[in-house]
């Protein structure tokens, strides 16, 4: 709907006489910023967070990387390390080492960050949310609540979910499956890549 009003007023600017054009452009373009605004009722599966969670350190911050390095050369050591043993059994202490630098890098980077972040939001209550094109309101049980779009500095949008990044590098997770239609997705899309260049 926000397309089509834009598109008429684009074709509005260019019809009439330019000043009764970009005026009336100008109050479709304030029309579409109101109408861009979306309710969603958000609650937390676990499933859902461990999802976006581990969508975001893999394909966003792309660990696969330190994996494509590490299991090769871990594989590499094992072989040599087979190899050689029969004429220099010390060198087996080598994959050892590099397989427990594996399995901290496995834990502090992936696991780690997936099983605080599943701890952080069992604990907290959903809530509603109601995106506007200046701000957020989040309302629950106990507070009410408005945020500044500011207070984020990063949006991403994964397969299951919408995931905003603040200033502390926090990542608060919107699950899709919340949402009533798939028109309501779309219309935060929109307003995502309207406030945060998504």
């Amino acid at each position: 709907m926000a397309f089509v009003i834009l598109r008429l007023g684009s074709f509005l600017y260019h019809a009439c006489d330019s000043v009764v054009g970009a005026g009336i452009f100008y109050i479709l373009l304030e029309s579409v910023k109101m109408e861009i605004s979306v309710e969603v009722n958000i609650s937390y599966p676990e499933k859902e967070v461990k999802k976006a969670v581990s969508y975001y350190i893999l394909k966003i911050k792309d660990m696969r990387v330190y994996a494509f390095i590490a299991y090769p050369i871990i594989s590499l050591l094992i072989i040599l390390s087979l190899w050689y043993s029969i004429h220099n059994k010390p060198f087996l202490v080598l994959p050892i080492i590099f397989s427990f630098g594996l399995f901290i890098i496995h834990n502090l980077y992936y696991s780690r960050p997936i099983q605080v972040y599943t701890a952080y939001y069992r604990k907290r209550k959903g809530g509603t949310y109601k995106f506007y094109d200046n701000h957020i309101c989040s309302t629950n049980d106990e507070i009410q609540s408005t945020i500044s779009w500011s207070v984020y500095k990063k949006a991403y949008e994964t397969p299951s979910a919408f995931l905003l990044i603040d200033d502390n590098r926090f990542i608060h997770i919107f699950p899709k499956i919340c949402f009533d239609s798939v028109i309501d997705i779309d219309n935060l899309r929109d307003l995502l890549c309207m406030k945060m260049g998504m």
